[in-house]
């Protein structure tokens, strides 16, 4: 007669744990994958943006593993059949998840401010500061949210299904973090939006940026569903069974708020979102691109954009006519980020076409730009100075981008 006991959790009347155990394993690998993703993506530059991430995942993992020692000791079960002491165990693990899910929350929104901080410059005060401040906020959030949900609780309540046991005020401090973080995810996903409406972009290119960053709107309904499947445990009297849907959706809204972290850095979304108007010019091979512009000068570099060949994407833009010339010259991509970003930069004569002719495209002078990513001090840093601060630029036809800083 064959073996009936199943080796997995199932859904009976006495015990909910199957779908929490779904639910917390499929959150774990979807936010691994994408953690990877990202990591393949931005290899070799990674920012502070990337550590504040990863210390949400840090995070993250912790709750996890909070939330697997519930179930080995019987969590997602009817209250009768745990011992007190497993049941009091399990209750200070879901205190401890509860406790570390808006740090993680908070983190993730950081991070992405932080990520779209470094495509502006310290001389663009606007977006810079109000960046800033910004960040500031979310951070101040990340800390008090905690604090307003779990301070002055009784971990041993925590899964009493009955109000006022566990924490004074509950159904308080739930409207009062549901409102936080409700007006942090708005600044994270509409500040990026606003500040791009002064960037001359094309419609096209702008939707994109819109819906990298807007994305993050699509987290509302699990905040929602957070919210009302804890108000209705409160008046469940369901013991520590009844708290399984609230953890479901717990473990949900936060690896999604990991995923939404990541979601901006894709190429998908972030490839048209340059720095004041700054002409793209992202290739995609070998980091290769032709582009012309005759703009006031600038130069930066994004690193955080994932070309197909794991290559540096760079931007430049020159000004005003000049005769062609050929020499070596050096360029900052970044004037603003200190010892970083140093270019070594060959000036050519023009790219000529098969049939012999120039590509003017009805501009006089044209220069090939090959640009080859170093680091640099002393004498390089003194000349590249000099070269930014010069009243006159070479317009160019082609800029060719080769990079030693691999992705």
């Amino acid at each position: 007669m064959a073996h009936t006991t199943s080796r997995f959790a199932q859904d009976t009347a006495d015990s909910h744990q199957a779908w929490l155990w779904v639910t917390s394993l499929l959150a774990l690998i979807y936010s691994m994958l994408v953690i990877i993703i990202r990591i393949v993506i931005k290899w070799g530059v990674f920012d502070v943006c990337d550590s504040v991430l990863a210390i949400a995942y840090v995070i993250s993992l912790v709750v996890h593993i909070c939330i697997y020692v519930g179930l080995q000791s019987g969590l997602g079960k009817a209250a009768f059949l745990l011992l007190p002491d497993d049941l009091l165990s399990v209750a200070r693990l879901v205190f401890v998840t509860r406790f570390l899910l808006f740090p993680v929350l908070g983190m993730s929104k950081i991070s992405v401010l932080l990520f779209v901080q470094r495509l502006f410059s310290p001389e663009s005060k606007g977006p810079w500061l109000t960046l800033k401040v910004a960040i500031i906020f979310v951070s101040a959030w990340a800390f008090a949210a905690p604090a307003i949900m779990c301070g002055g609780c009784r971990p041993e309540y925590f899964l009493t299904g009955e109000p006022g046991l566990a924490c004074g005020g509950q159904n308080t401090r739930l409207y009062i973090v549901a409102v936080g973080e409700s007006i942090t995810e708005f600044i994270v996903s509409f500040l990026p939006i606003y500040l791009c409406t002064s960037i001359q972009l094309q419609r096209d290119h702008k939707i994109l940026v819109y819906v990298g960053f807007g994305f993050r709107l699509t987290i509302f309904p699990l905040g929602i569903y957070y919210i009302l499947t804890y108000i209705s445990f409160l008046s469940s009297r369901a013991d520590n069974i009844g708290i399984v849907k609230n953890l479901v959706f717990q473990e949900a809204l936060m690896c999604y708020s990991l995923i939404l972290a990541t979601t901006p850095c894709l190429r998908t979304f972030v490839r048209r979102f340059n720095t004041g108007g700054i002409a793209e010019i992202v290739g995609n091979e070998y980091g290769r691109s032709e582009r012309m512009s005759t703009k006031n000068a600038a130069a930066t570099a994004l690193r955080s954009i994932a070309t197909q060949v794991r290559t540096l994407g760079a931007y430049s833009i020159f000004d005003t006519f000049a005769k062609r010339s050929e020499g070596r010259q050096h360029l900052a991509f970044r004037p603003d980020l200190e010892n970083q970003h140093w270019a070594s930069v060959f000036r050519g004569p023009p790219v000529t076409e098969r049939n012999g002719s120039t590509m003017s495209e009805g501009i006089e002078t044209f220069t090939t730009w090959d640009v080859q990513y170093q680091t640099a001090e002393g004498w390089e840093k003194r000349r590249a100075q000099q070269i930014m601060s010069a009243p006159r630029r070479t317009s160019v036809q082609s800029i060719n981008f080769i990079t030693t800083a691999q992705w």
